[in-house]
């Protein structure tokens, strides 16, 4: 049986959205053997707090994810939440630290509204997968009013593109949550958004599981767009290719060179 390991980087509404869509899968439920969550912050009081946090307050977001992914599965699996930035994580340690076999996939989920840390967590993972037999998928997912993005990067080759292929400069933090100052919320729920990209991330990780690669949606982008009333989104697949110059983790001893472009 094919068998896969799941990295949740960052534990909001994206990856909240992800994870309830995987391990109500069948397929995907009975083929997990680890699960780990990264999340560096606290669950605060709010009177819109979501209601897988309630409860939390004052708690690790990670362990909140967790435990709801533990609760969906029924069953306990190896792992843990850790409260720490995915710029602090040593990926190749973690990997050839776990029990219990190398996993034939690990599916690094990206639910960031960061971008300087999912360019670091990137270029981490793709110089640690050099020493890991797995094969590694990182796959991004964002939303935001009335549209969704999932974008797949391979983990293997030097010439697979990265999240900064294409990029002059890295977009602003945009959290998925945020308040006009008269206390409304200045993009929606984003329910909707996020609940169509989980079903595009499950997409892509059954078909991985099914035909025991990932050659259908390495290096794709796919964009989904709300259709008016019509309570769908219309979905649009791209291949991604590697911009010439692009100053991002394509190789395993690649510099960073992020810190020149972010002080300009």
């Amino acid at each position: 049986m094919i068998t896969c390991r799941f990295e949740f980087l960052g534990a909001g509404v994206v990856n909240h959205h992800v994870s309830e869509a995987l391990f109500s899968n069948e397929l995907v439920a009975s083929s997990v053997v680890g699960i780990d969550v990264f999340d560096a912050k606290l669950v605060r009081p709010s009177p819109i707090l979501p209601f897988w946090l309630r409860g939390y307050e004052s708690r690790p977001k990670a362990v909140c994810l967790r435990d709801r992914i533990s609760a969906i599965l029924g069953r306990p699996i190896p792992g843990k939440a850790y409260r720490k930035f995915v710029e602090n994580v040593d990926w190749q340690k973690l990997w050839t630290s776990h029990a219990g076999g190398k996993p034939d996939f690990i599916f690094v989920l990206m639910g960031l509204d960061c971008w300087p840390s999912r360019v670091s967590a990137m270029s981490d993972i793709r110089r640690a997968g050099s020493g890991v037999d797995s094969e590694i998928l990182v796959i991004q997912a964002a939303v935001d009013k009335e549209q969704a993005q999932v974008s797949v990067f391979g983990n293997s080759l030097p010439d697979d593109p990265c999240a900064a292929c294409g990029l002059l400069s890295l977009p602003a933090k945009e959290p998925c949550l945020v308040l006009r100052e008269c206390g409304r919320l200045l993009r929606g729920t984003l329910q909707s958004e996020a609940s169509a990209a989980a079903a595009q991330v499950l997409t892509v990780i059954i078909d991985c599981l099914t035909a025991g690669n990932s050659t259908r949606w390495r290096n794709t982008k796919i964009n989904l767009s709300a259709c008016a009333g019509a309570g769908r989104y219309e979905t649009t697949v791209r291949k991604r290719t590697r911009v010439p110059g692009c100053w991002g983790p394509h190789a395993a001893d690649a510099p960073m060179r992020q810190e020149a472009l972010l002080s300009d």
